[in-house]
């Protein structure tokens, strides 16, 4: 009887710890492209959803109305909140998971706006003398990335997503 009841637990276990292990090695080696089009789109529906009035998603809200990975929603939310571009909402009840909305104006927020946090966010210009001995590399790459930014001025608001997800926890 112990083993069926072990053998039991595991498989529950296993099936509730599924969607956590498939994505694991994709995360880990997701290519900045994609990682910056997920970026992008969780943007897309904070703004939305707040212009729209309706409540803020959670982390779970958003993996499950877009099949998304927890750990990457919480990555890429953690983020957003570190470069400015999200607010955590704190719920009123105990137990509660926060909920997250745009921390800058979603009429003015531009993909380039997005794309440049993302690409200014960590740790830069701590290998001595790097700058010096790649002028040439930084150059390039600065103006490849200044000009993707200046050319990205489509309004995160204008962009258009026809699934908004839905909310568990009221706003308050």
């Amino acid at each position: 009887m112990l083993l069926f009841t072990l053998a039991g637990a595991v498989i529950c276990y296993s099936a509730q710890s599924i969607s956590f292990y498939t994505f694991t090695s994709e995360i880990s080696s997701m290519s900045i492209d994609f990682r910056r089009r997920v970026t992008v789109a969780l943007m897309a529906v904070m703004a939305q959803r707040y212009r729209r009035g309706m409540p803020p998603m959670t982390s779970s809200d958003i993996q499950k109305s877009f099949d998304m990975p927890q750990r990457l929603v919480d990555i890429i939310l953690d983020e957003l909140e570190d470069i400015g571009l999200a607010n955590r909402i704190m719920p009123e009840r105990e137990g509660g998971q926060p909920a997250f909305q745009p921390a800058r104006d979603c009429n003015e927020l531009t993909v380039g706006q997005v794309i440049g946090a993302m690409a200014d966010k960590g740790s830069k210009d701590f290998i001595p003398d790097f700058g010096r001995r790649f002028a040439e590399v930084n150059r390039s790459i600065s103006e490849i990335d200044n000009e993707i930014i200046a050319e990205a001025g489509t309004k995160i608001i204008d962009i258009r997503i026809p699934e908004l997800g839905f909310a568990s926890q009221p706003s308050k």
